[in-house]
């Protein structure tokens, strides 16, 4: 039988855990206003969510918005706004939302 110290320590750990996987998730994200106009990679990744793997497959995509300057690469938040819209498949197949702002 599992000690009440025991018991307890794993209760106090669990609730750390759970904790802090709901602050990031409920961590601000940027405010498209507050974008800069330029993303990094890094800020990529945090914008999307997403780990290097991810980061890597959209950055070798031919059809997404990037640039390299000075060797690394650089994202027009202007362009990747767009990008987004253009490639929001369900939106455009299900929806009038884009054709009824543009």
């Amino acid at each position: 039988m599992l000690s009440e110290e025991f018991k307890a320590e794993i209760k106090q750990e669990f609730r750390e855990m759970v904790r802090e996987e709901l602050e990031k998730a409920l961590a601000p994200k940027p405010l498209i206003k507050e974008l800069p106009i330029l993303l990094t990679r890094d800020q990529l990744k945090a914008l999307f969510d997403i780990k290097d793997t991810k980061a890597s497959a959209l950055l070798g995509r031919a059809d997404f918005p990037k640039f390299h300057e000075a060797g690394r690469v650089l994202i027009p938040t202007k362009a990747l706004l767009h990008w987004i819209d253009e490639h929001t498949e369900w939106v455009n197949t299900h929806t009038t939302y884009f054709k009824s702002i543009v």
